[in-house]
């Protein structure tokens, strides 16, 4: 296991966020934006979709779905909502900042979401 000066990383973490509160709001705001991007590149595979797939049906420029995926940007409700319908999914947010990205229905071919037949 990889330590940060000797200590893992929940260990530095706890004693960033012990040192500096605002740590912590950014470190909680980071980890639920990586949780997100990291569920919805993964339902987007699970569904045969590239990037470019998800553009297509969703009107979203590939490179915005790349950073979204990357988690180098959140996206904004009316973007997450185009997202989750082409994708068929559901977004469950937990009163702690807990995030799941649930399929709505059995994993569905990519020809079918992209011309509607579902």
């Amino acid at each position: 296991m990889k330590t940060i000066n000797g200590m893992r990383h929940e260990q530095y973490v706890a004693q960033q966020i012990a040192h500096d509160a605002a740590f912590g709001a950014v470190y909680d705001e980071a980890r639920f934006e990586a949780r997100l991007a990291l569920a919805l590149a993964d339902l987007r595979e699970r569904r045969g979709m590239s990037q470019r797939d998800l553009a297509e049906v969703t009107g979203i420029k590939q490179p915005m779905i790349a950073r979204l995926e990357r988690g180098g940007q959140t996206p904004t409700v009316t973007t997450l909502l185009k997202l989750t319908h082409a994708l068929r999914a559901t977004v469950e947010l937990g009163p702690d900042g807990d995030i799941s990205v649930h399929p709505m229905d059995a994993e569905t071919p990519r020809d079918q979401i992209a011309t509607g037949r579902m």
